[in-house]
């Protein structure tokens, strides 16, 4: 790269990664984060057109997540083509990138987590009854209903008209009714679908309310 263009280089990376009060000490003197940022700015120093990072954030603490992040969503934006490996789902919602899911060296899925969270995950919305729970099944006739004990658990890609449509019709049961979780369809949820359901390319049946 020849002198004055690695100076600049370093400078850049210096700024982005949180290193420039870094740059007197030794590497050895550092904290893990400040390691963990230094190891990346050296891997990029070179301005590579093709970075390849296996889980960089891992062990890191919130500022250096953070500053990790935004030199990949620059390094993109300028052209870079970056293949980013973690097991951190929020990362991948914040970097927006085209997702590949894999296991064992096989591709489940890929595409937008739009399109990934749309075609592998459903919602679900878990019911907690003081003693036995109702027979919610009657208003949701559906195998996508679980009674156990005094909780009910009912999948569904539409979580909100699903848990209006059971308040509305639990009558004289509304009042023995003490927890109501719902989580909505997420990457993470595509993600044990596709690597821990019973059949990795099929979503089980799930509730859909008109």
């Amino acid at each position: 790269m020849g002198r004055s263009k690695t100076r600049t280089a370093i400078d850049e990376l210096a700024e982005l990664l949180g290193l420039t009060e870094l740059l007197d000490r030794r590497a050895k003197e550092l904290s893990g984060g400040e390691r963990r940022r230094l190891h990346t700015a050296i891997a990029l120093v070179g301005r590579p057109s093709l970075v390849l990072l296996d889980e960089p954030t891992v062990g890191a603490d919130v500022q250096t997540r953070s500053q990790l992040l935004g030199v990949v969503r620059n390094l993109a934006r300028n052209g870079v083509a970056i293949v980013y490996s973690t097991h951190y789902f929020p990362e991948v919602a914040e970097l927006d990138a085209s997702v590949v899911i894999l296991e064992r060296g096989h591709v489940l899925a890929r595409g937008s987590i739009n399109e990934i969270v749309a075609q592998h995950s459903v919602g679900t919305v878990e019911l907690v009854f003081a003693g036995s729970a109702p027979d919610v099944a009657r208003l949701l006739p559906t195998n996508a209903v679980t009674t156990s004990g005094s909780s009910v658990r009912i999948k569904t890609h539409d979580t909100a008209a699903v848990t209006a449509a059971i308040l509305a019709n639990l009558d004289t049961h509304a009042v023995k009714l003490c927890g109501l979780t719902v989580s909505e369809p997420s990457l993470e949820s595509a993600f044990l679908q596709l690597t821990d359901g019973p059949n990795p390319n099929l979503i089980e049946e799930v509730v859909d309310v008109a």
